[in-house]
């Protein structure tokens, strides 16, 4: 019976939705023009500014240190901590003016780092339902893939 509840268990396992938040109506899309693009790039370099940016990426290390040891009631809050700091740069870049050249790739990180906030949030349940935690990490894997790609994206804009 364990055996046949374990291998069901892992059938069902079913890879996370694509949480979307942001839609492009959601957004404030401006011409193209230089002054908009300076002002857009200046905006974007202060989304981050006063948020622990320094620990984003560090929740796949934890949630490996916390497997298999006893609740570590501090990495659930380091991990609440990152995905509240995910969602607040998803709110803020959300808040940006942004010129419409550039409006779905700012489009797919606002996305993304919602997707990683609500990812992050699902690794903190690792004690309480590993399950769930399993399947935040398939989906922490796929938004940090479009978060990797946006930023590509983005960073080329920016250079311009």
């Amino acid at each position: 019976n364990v055996s046949a509840l374990a291998a069901s268990a892992v059938t069902n396992l079913t890879v996370p939705a694509n949480p979307i938040r942001y839609r492009m109506e959601n957004l404030a899309v401006v011409s193209d023009s230089k002054e908009n693009m300076t002002l857009f790039k200046q905006n974007i370099k202060k989304t981050g500014v006063g948020l622990p940016l320094n620990t984003l990426g560090d929740e796949v290390v934890l949630l490996a240190k916390a497997i298999n040891k006893p609740k570590n009631a501090q990495m659930e809050k380091n991990l609440k901590t990152i995905s509240s700091t995910y969602a607040l740069l998803a709110e803020r870049t959300s808040k940006l003016s942004v010129p419409s050249e550039i409006a779905d790739t700012h489009l797919e990180l606002i996305n993304a780092y919602y997707g990683l906030s609500i990812a992050t949030a699902g690794l903190s349940l690792v004690y309480m339902d590993p399950v769930q935690s399993v399947q935040a990490l398939s989906l922490h894997k796929s938004q940090t893939t479009k978060l990797l790609g946006a930023t590509k994206k983005m960073s080329a804009y920016l250079a311009k």
